[in-house]
């Protein structure tokens, strides 16, 4: 059997233990991306060289699969967020505290969006009036309490439904719905549903 040849043309450098990518000549054939363990300048293992296209095709593969990594670890960390807050305070007592944020706010800087304690949504926009009115509709069985505004553990406007546990549990496919109207929810300790918007 002859001897295998090899040139190196780049050495792009190492990826992980002994392993590297390369752009190297193998037998006197035109360069490939080579990725294989180097043991020393002369001795190699087993690998792959891929042309330019598979090179590319590997790289779109790669970052979309990192991209989507990302995107989940940033949702964990909100709504891991989001769930020790909730634990610790019921939304009865975050409106609570969102208005002892507010108590220094003149009657000028008091707007539509203000949270109110009495469980109704006339003073809210009428897009969020909207979603409320389908929660309401969903969970009509329910004991719920509800909240719009700036609440303060939260950047802008946010929307706070919390839906009572009940021995009969949630109607089905609430999760599908509560997609539709792009809202987010978890299941609290204590059994509630809390639903929300970041």
């Amino acid at each position: 059997m002859a001897d295998l040849t090899f040139e190196l043309k780049i050495d792009f450098g190492n990826i992980g233990g002994k392993k590297k990518l390369t752009f190297m000549s193998w037998n006197g054939n035109a360069p490939r991306y080579d990725i294989r363990d180097w043991y020393s300048e002369d001795k190699c293992g087993k690998g792959i060289t891929l042309d330019k296209e598979e090179l590319k095709s590997l790289y779109g593969i790669l970052e979309a699969m990192f991209e989507e990594e990302v995107e989940e670890e940033v949702e964990e960390e909100v709504e891991d967020e989001v769930e020790e807050t909730i634990e610790e305070k019921t939304v009865e007592e975050q409106m609570t505290l969102f208005d002892e944020t507010t108590d220094e706010t003149t009657e000028d800087e008091e707007t539509e969006d203000e949270v109110t304690e009495d469980n109704t949504t006339d003073n809210y926009p009428k897009e969020i009036k909207a979603i409320f009115k389908t929660l309401d509709g969903l969970f009509e069985e329910f004991t719920t309490e509800k909240a719009y505004g700036k609440m303060p553990f939260a950047d802008g406007e946010r929307i706070q439904y919390l839906v009572k546990k009940s021995d009969d549990g949630f109607p089905e496919k609430y999760d599908e719905m509560l997609e539709e109207l792009g809202l987010k929810s978890f299941i609290t300790d204590k059994g509630n549903l809390y639903i929300y918007t970041l």
